[in-house]
């Protein structure tokens, strides 16, 4: 039966998992040839401005660079809401690691 191969769960390497996920979705997101990343962070910002325009004066690099850095953030509040603290600590450090690099 076919439905039982997709019923257990593959091991991953925590490294090669969190590595892939951050080239692929948080510093590289493109999508179809499009930076999903940059548009997101741009249509972000356009909201905020037609709410408060004086937000226009900030930085755009900045701004998407603020934004890549609360992605990495919400992937560990993920990790830590779907796994729980069992592998909290070395995906931290693991992405420390990476971002040093």
């Amino acid at each position: 039966m076919i439905m039982g191969l997709f019923s257990g769960k593959r091991k991953v390497q925590l490294d090669a998992f969190s590595h892939d996920f951050y080239d692929r979705n948080i510093i590289n997101p493109i999508v179809a040839g499009v930076d999903a990343g940059r548009t997101y962070a741009d249509t972000v910002m356009h909201s905020i401005v037609e709410a408060n325009v004086t937000f226009k004066a900030v930085d755009s690099d900045r701004f998407h660079s603020e934004m890549m850095l609360i992605r990495f953030e919400t992937f560990a509040l993920a990790w830590m809401h779907q796994l729980g603290d069992k592998h909290a600590a070395a995906q931290s450090a693991y992405t420390k690691t990476y971002l040093k690099e």
